[in-house]
């Protein structure tokens, strides 16, 4: 029913008969079996690089689903996805980001961390800088609207909306640790922590007030609680919030109330386009459930060592699931919906 497509962890080995295969002339360097070219002095490579990026700390398709853009420590890799090759790298932060990956929805700009007080925004067609700001504050994040007017940059010392186009702030509200704009660009949506008031905060989009906020349920000790991810549907109407020991929350948008509490204990990883399907992971395990109902859908057993912290997105046509996380590379996963 499923079938991944595949990014194993290569081990360069030189056994005592490839040892005895005469080398290559240095002007022919060597490949491997896929044609991808080989580090110096090696004979083969077990496995392949392709799709191969450690570290994945978010990721998204881009709008026509043939290619998909990595976060990851130190650059930002937009991969092919039908020969698993990287089109574009990106340099970013060497500590990475940690925080919503900044593909604009049309795929045409992103903004990254080059260092630990700037937020930078690219061109993704040309590379060029469109938009930088130094906010003085330490390892911010940057989301950009579904418009391309504005930038959300959040920190956990402040955060600030500023206009993409003549560089003005716009809007001040309190610190996070993650931005996300939902798909009419009306709401953002940010991560706040602290000793006993962990907590998704609603904000407008446009005058940066907080309108409610999602915390834990069925627990008075929230130092033993930590958020496990958070999103908006794609058709703008939940915010979808999870808890590790709680659940699963979604939020209604229009009544700015918790309309339906799932009991899953795992870390939301991904929406799919209709809205109506959530995946999830919980110890090395990808579960899909309805939305509207709560009932799972189906679940499959992820072979790597450790997902404590996992990343994923839909393809555009909802047939494509990649997962990655922060100690394992990303995965292709192609869903049977039969």
């Amino acid at each position: 029913m499923f079938r991944c497509n595949a990014m194993v962890v290569f081990l360069l080995i030189a056994s005592p008969v490839w040892a005895q295969e005469t080398a290559k002339p240095s002007d022919q360097p060597s490949s491997d079996q896929y044609g991808d070219p080989l580090p110096a002095g090696a004979l083969r490579r077990l496995g392949t690089v392709r799709f191969r990026q450690e570290y994945v700390h978010d990721m998204a398709f881009m709008p026509d689903g043939k290619s998909l853009v990595v976060e990851s420590s130190g650059r930002l890799v937009q991969w092919d996805v039908a020969t698993g090759k990287p089109l574009r790298i990106i340099p970013t932060s060497p500590s990475g980001n940690y925080r919503s990956l900044g593909l604009s929805r049309d795929g045409r700009l992103v903004a990254v961390r080059p260092d630990n007080s700037s937020v930078v925004v690219h061109d993704m067609l040309t590379g060029t800088e469109r938009f930088r700001k130094n906010v003085g504050t330490s390892y911010p994040g940057g989301v950009i609207s579904p418009d391309n007017s504005r930038i959300a940059i959040g920190s956990t010392n402040g955060s600030d909306l500023w206009d993409l186009q003549t560089g003005e702030k716009r809007a001040q509200f309190r610190g996070t640790e993650d931005l996300k704009f939902s798909a009419d660009g009306k709401w953002l949506a940010g991560w706040t922590r602290g000793a006993r008031d962990e907590r998704v905060v609603l904000i407008d989009a446009k005058t940066g007030k907080e309108h409610g906020s999602v915390t834990p349920i069925n627990t008075k000790d929230w130092k033993e609680i930590l958020l496990g991810g958070f999103g908006f549907t794609p058709d703008g109407q939940s915010l979808i919030v999870s808890w590790w020991g709680t659940g699963i929350l979604i939020y209604d948008l229009k009544s700015q109330k918790v309309a339906r509490h799932l009991v899953l204990d795992a870390q939301l990883v991904a929406i799919s386009p209709d809205s109506k399907i959530l995946a999830a992971n919980k110890e090395r395990t990808v579960i899909l459930t309805s939305i509207e109902t709560g009932q799972e859908i189906r679940r499959w057993q992820v072979n790597d060592k450790f997902m404590m912290r996992t990343y994923g997105a839909f393809s555009p046509d909802g047939k494509t699931l990649v997962t990655g996380g922060m100690d394992t590379a990303a995965l292709v996963w192609s869903i049977d919906s039969k």
